[in-house]
């Protein structure tokens, strides 16, 4: 289905440079489209490659601590147990999940969990995807069931990474 996307997006950008060339004068048509498609299909790396660099700074100055501090808290909330014997979330979230001794709500939480990083991975593959699994790596080893990351009064974690 991507091929099928990178295909017709190449064909439109095909088609507009063909029409600048057209309306660009006699001599010079090759050129035009040339330069058309050359700018059609270069500039958006730049971009993006800014782009990226602006989310990883975003991510590590301000992202990061918040993203792990929802999850903490979603540990917490739902009685989460310890996650040091575990290697990655996955690994973490299926023992939650086929555990006899876990609660109902935190299977459900751990559910909940699994497809919300499967669907960041999906969707955002380099940006949120990744910082996701950082996040709840960096939570996962910060974790300690005993104590309570918030005060009592703040127990609600972020709304933007909250799944219920």
């Amino acid at each position: 289905m991507k091929w099928l996307y990178v295909l017709l997006v190449c064909i439109l950008d095909i088609l507009l440079a063909a029409c600048l060339a057209w309306i660009g004068e006699e001599g010079s048509q090759l050129l035009t489209f040339g330069i058309a498609l050359t700018v059609l299909w270069l500039l958006p790396l730049p971009i993006g490659i800014w782009a990226l660099i602006r989310y990883w700074a975003l991510y590590h100055l301000v992202m990061k601590k918040r993203m792990a501090r929802a999850y903490s808290v979603q540990f917490h909330r739902f009685d989460f147990p310890r996650a040091d014997a575990f290697f990655d979330a996955d690994q973490y979230l299926s023992h939650i999940m086929d555990d006899e001794e876990t609660p109902k709500n935190a299977k459900l939480k751990a559910a909940a969990l699994v497809g919300e990083l499967a669907a960041y991975r999906e969707m955002h593959p380099f940006t949120v995807g990744f910082a996701a699994s950082l996040a709840f790596q960096d939570a996962m080893a910060n974790f300690r069931p005993d104590a309570r990351p918030l005060s009592p009064d703040a127990t609600e974690p972020m709304e933007l990474f909250s799944v219920r």
